[in-house]
């Protein structure tokens, strides 16, 4: 097994050949298909994932339409290719703002940007980051992805393994659900061990275990739809 940080990253490995079995979202899910990838989905996990805008405290930018400004276009700083920046080509269209002329997009990993680091005047961020920049002071929301769409993921497979093994992806789609149930039935457990997770290492077990509850414990165990 082996874990990624972002959509972008997943993407290139499974166009490139160096997997066979993958997950993320949907807009990166969808890019993979653009891209001609042979693929076959089969879960789609409808979790409603937080994506959020914070700057520091106390910025004149209190809203999105902020970004406009009359000396320069504010920079925002995320990951490319991911649902983030999806968040940011919906909510520019729905507020009348114009990319690359009333702001600027600067790519970043999600470990710089909750950060809010220098350069930049706002951030985008998905969960663990929003409630971690938060929580240490570094940042505060003043939008979320909510209005503008619903965030999804998908299970999947390289189609030949799909028609040559089903039995391979039917195990993969016990495990899916098999897991979930028995995150349900040890919260504290399924906590412990996403922290094992070298890059976890820096969320406390208290965060962890909101970020199950929040987005895999809340919704009835149907939302890995197989």
């Amino acid at each position: 097994f082996g874990g990624f940080t972002s959509g972008p990253t997943i993407v290139e490995a499974f166009l490139g050949g160096q997997t066979q079995v993958s997950h993320y979202g949907d807009f990166p899910f969808w890019l993979t298909v653009d891209k001609g990838g042979l693929v076959k989905a089969y879960a789609l996990t409808a979790v409603n994932s937080e994506v959020a805008m914070l700057v520091r405290p106390k910025s004149p930018i209190q809203k999105p339409e902020d970004l406009k400004r009359p000396d320069k276009p504010a920079a925002v700083g995320t990951t490319l290719g991911s649902y983030a920046e999806f968040y940011l080509t919906a909510m520019a269209e729905k507020k009348g703002l114009v990319r690359d002329k009333d702001f600027t997009v600067a790519g970043l990993t999600m470990r710089d940007a909750q950060l809010l680091p220098q350069g930049t005047d706002a951030v985008v961020l998905w969960d663990p980051h929003i409630v971690f920049s938060i929580q240490k002071g570094l940042g505060e929301k003043i939008d979320n992805g909510y209005p503008y769409f619903f965030s999804t993921g998908y299970d999947f497979v390289r189609r030949e393994i799909h028609e040559n093994a089903p039995d391979v992806v039917q195990a993969l789609a016990d495990v899916a659900v098999e897991s979930i149930l028995y995150a349900r039935f040890d919260l504290e457990g399924a906590a412990e061990f996403y922290r094992k997770d070298p890059r976890m290492a820096a969320y406390s077990p208290e965060l962890v275990k909101d970020q199950v509850a929040k987005y895999l414990t809340f919704y009835p165990p149907t939302f890995r739809y197989i």
